[in-house]
């Protein structure tokens, strides 16, 4: 975010709160400059009021709840650092506030009255407000949002899902599936290209977050037939596996018939194997 005109809006109208107003947020910044106002990391914006917000004030954390009996910013007792990477945590319901800052509690506020007014038209906005203003400068990563309280201990393991310095973009992969988008039936490509179908797969703790569990038998993700996923003379496949079979497994396989394939990675006895099929299309 250039601290202008940036914003990124969410476009999550449907989203609602959980029981008693429940909200959390997670999320990773890196502020580059310390503008004097009060700048937008996130903001949930209705018609024509705002009903949750995280700001920062001089690299100070201030929630806003809108809504509740004589709302206002609420600052926490921590500043952040310039051009470095901290995890920021909200967690909100039934009238209990708690900010964190890389796990660390930095403010408290109970027995706060009245409801968060969240509206079906509203939507939350990351960097700045609507009109461009207030904007945040630095960098905003791993944006997650809950309707549900966290804890302080779910709030720590959220700052060691990531390192902390998330990485930059790099060399932007075709896909990028997380595995830890849990609620949805469907295997979530990050970059939008390629959703999976989970076919026996069942759910489970993965290396970091969650991930997918396979019986050896007949489960299996299908990533479809996309012509991003046509490799061509160069290509890199990275992934996480834990297996205790000792016979050739496939992790991953395309374009399979019958017994031709385009390639393979597979693990035998726990060898990594990269198989090159009869290039199959």
């Amino acid at each position: 975010c250039e601290g202008n005109c940036d914003r990124l809006a969410l476009h999550d109208s449907l989203w609602d709160l959980g029981v008693e107003d429940a909200l959390s947020y997670s999320l990773w910044v890196y502020p580059t400059k310390a503008t004097g106002q009060r700048e937008v990391i996130i903001r949930r914006v209705e018609d024509g009021s705002a009903s949750m917000g995280m700001f920062l004030s001089n690299l100070r954390p201030e929630i806003y709840l809108g809504g509740t009996a004589g709302a206002q910013f609420l600052p926490a007792d921590s500043t952040l650092p310039l051009n470095t990477w901290s995890h920021l945590g909200v967690t909100y319901g039934n009238g209990s506030l708690r900010v964190y800052r890389n796990g660390s509690l930095i403010l408290t506020r109970d027995n706060l009255l009245g409801s968060l007014n969240f509206s079906p038209s509203g939507q939350h906005y990351l960097g700045g407000n609507p009109n461009g203003s207030r904007g945040f400068r630095g960098s905003i990563d791993e944006l997650r949002i809950f309707n549900e309280t966290l804890s302080g201990m779910a709030m720590a393991s959220e700052v060691a899902r990531v390192s902390s310095s998330p990485a930059d973009c790099g060399n932007l992969a075709e896909a990028a599936w997380l595995f830890d988008d849990c609620a949805s039936p469907m295997a979530v490509d990050s970059l939008g290209n390629h959703p999976g179908t989970l076919v026996g797969v069942t759910r489970s703790t993965g290396y970091r977050s969650a991930g997918l569990s396979f019986d050896g038998v007949n489960d299996y993700l299908n990533l479809g037939s996309g012509s991003g996923l046509e490799l061509g003379n160069e290509f890199t496949i990275s992934l996480w596996a834990n297996t205790t079979q000792t016979t050739r497994g496939t992790l991953l396989i395309k374009n399979r018939q019958g017994s031709d394939f385009s390639y393979a990675v597979q693990l035998d006895n726990g060898q990594p194997v990269l198989a090159l099929g009869s290039g199959v299309s």
